[in-house]
């Protein structure tokens, strides 16, 4: 999928998740938006990611990068 669809997308879902808010939307619905947010955002750094490391020849690195990427919390 395309970068821009993709932040297309993660803009949507936080929009919603705004409107959720303002409409005193249930805990579990806002938490299940929210993981999906997140979800979206490590694809689309995932992407980016693999994007520059073949633009630099740097996919040796490219799983030690993904794995930090994955161990913050």
């Amino acid at each position: 999928m395309d970068n821009k669809k993709r932040i297309n997308r993660i803009t949507g879902q936080i929009n919603g998740i705004k409107k959720m808010i303002n409409s005193d939307r249930d805990c579990l619905d806002l938490l299940q938006q929210i993981i999906a947010v997140r979800s979206a955002l490590a694809g689309l750094a995932v992407s980016i990611l693999k994007k520059q490391a073949c633009k630099k020849g740097q996919k040796q690195n490219l799983d030690l990068i993904l794995n930090k990427l994955f161990q913050i919390n």
